[in-house]
């Protein structure tokens, strides 16, 4: 299945977001799911057992300070990352399929946690100065995901890719992300306040809500990068001479999704 590559309005990244997730849903979310469902059952067994023992079942306890530290720390930017291939792949109209992306995540997982972590110091530094600076390079390298998926530029390269694609956008961005951002919440809060009252299954399926917020949040940032490419850039006009190309006979080193940036 085809989508336009091109420049969107602002609710247009929303919605191409949302009709990626649609269309591919398993897919794209089987990493989340995969993450969070087991790690609301377990927290949620684990609250039940400090209950039966007269300890307070609001707290994980130690173990459960540990579970939640290997999910965050390790877990989630797996997951994370196999959610910016699958929507990257589909996007770009690459096959796609649960087991190549998780082979093709796990190929390049070293060099994303690397990246992570160094822009996750870096706004930690930032906030401890104040907090407005840690924002402000929070949305300057929130696109580090996909630079790295993309164009296979990892490290300090990658941030200052981020943020260069975020410069003369900054609004735009900022607002694309926390609008996506606040629906996910308040629709997530929402669900997961109601699937509280159910015993085991409500702890399942608010496994299951997170890891369709988290995958749309993502998703979003995928689009966003191609959107920004082709505002600054003209991507759309650089995948079209490549398929030409092909089609002319006169097959293009770049594949679609592999084209670079212009070299600064």
């Amino acid at each position: 299945m085809g989508y336009p590559i091109q420049r969107l309005t602002f609710g247009g990244v929303l919605d191409q977001a949302m009709r990626l997730m649609r269309d591919h849903f398993v897919t794209m979310t089987a990493g989340m799911f995969a993450v969070f469902v087991p790690f609301q059952l377990v927290s949620y067994a684990i609250k039940v057992g400090r209950a039966a023992a007269g300890q307070p079942a609001t707290s994980a306890g130690l173990w459960g300070g540990v579970l939640a530290l290997l999910v965050f720390a390790v877990f989630m930017p797996f997951a994370q990352l196999m959610v910016i291939v699958a929507t990257t792949d589909c996007y770009l109209g690459k096959p796609v399929d649960v087991a190549g992306t998780a082979r093709k995540a796990w190929s390049g997982f070293r060099s994303y946690f690397e990246t992570s972590l160094l822009a996750g110091l870096g706004m930690i530094g930032a906030t401890f100065l104040l907090v407005l600076p840690g924002l402000y390079f929070a949305i300057c390298w929130s696109l580090i995901g996909p630079v790295m998926v993309v164009e296979h530029v990892y490290g300090k390269a990658a941030l200052k890719r981020s943020r260069a694609l975020v410069k003369g956008y900054f609004g735009r961005t900022v607002g694309i992300i926390f609008v996506s951002a606040f629906l996910v919440s308040a629709v997530g809060s929402g669900l997961q306040a109601v699937l509280a009252m159910i015993p085991w299954l409500g702890a399942a399926l608010s496994g299951a809500v997170s890891g369709i917020t988290s995958t749309y949040t993502s998703a979003v940032v995928v689009v966003l990068y191609i959107d920004l490419r082709c505002r600054q850039e003209n991507f759309d006009l650089q995948l079209m001479a490549a398929q030409v190309a092909a089609v002319g006979g006169q097959p293009s080193n770049d594949r679609p999704g592999d084209v670079n940036a212009p070299a600064a």
